[in-house]
């Protein structure tokens, strides 16, 4: 992987109680560690995990920021989040050097100590020795044990998170 042209960005919709109108509280991160091992037959090793330091999410808001990790994320006690790849449909096997296909990759997310099962849509690009995914997939608070962030300047959250990524990689 190549953590400083990869992404995780996670939008929530939310009404500030100082702001007119509602919109997306935008964090996001390139701070990743880890990596995916593909087999032939579309299976990723076991330990083909990548993980995105949650302290190291930012918006345009450094208020916003604490408070999320400090109440919602808990990222003292739950530092990452991680997905562990499983298996990948959608994409020729092999993989040729260069195309691009909508895939589904399933695995395990990981956030907040909590593990669910995903399948998460994807368009996987390849040129040469690289290989970009991007997609994103929609999950509730609660899903990974989380409350929905509520405050005095909050008036209201969407019990939704979108989280979009933007991986790049060099398939060796």
């Amino acid at each position: 992987m190549v953590p400083e042209r990869s992404a995780a960005t996670i939008r929530v919709r939310e009404q500030v109680a100082n702001v007119p109108a509602p919109g997306d509280a935008i964090l996001s991160s390139r701070a990743f560690s880890g990596g995916f091992v593909m087999l032939p037959d579309g299976t990723f090793t076991e330990d083909s995990t990548i993980a995105i330091d949650l302290d190291a999410l930012a918006s345009d808001s450094s208020l916003r920021d604490e408070w999320i990790k400090i109440n919602t994320l808990q990222t003292r006690r739950f530092p990452r989040a991680e997905f562990t790849a499983q298996k990948v449909a959608g994409v020729p096997l092999p993989l040729p050097t260069a195309g691009e296909w909508p895939a589904q990759l399933r695995g395990v997310m990981r956030i907040h100590g909590v593990d669910r099962e995903l399948t998460w849509p994807l368009v996987v690009t390849r040129s040469g020795a690289e290989v970009q995914a991007k997609g994103a997939t929609t999950f509730r608070f609660g899903d990974h044990g989380m409350a929905v962030p509520a405050d005095r300047m909050i008036l209201s959250v969407v019990d939704e998170i979108r989280l979009e990524v933007d991986i790049t990689a060099r398939a060796e």
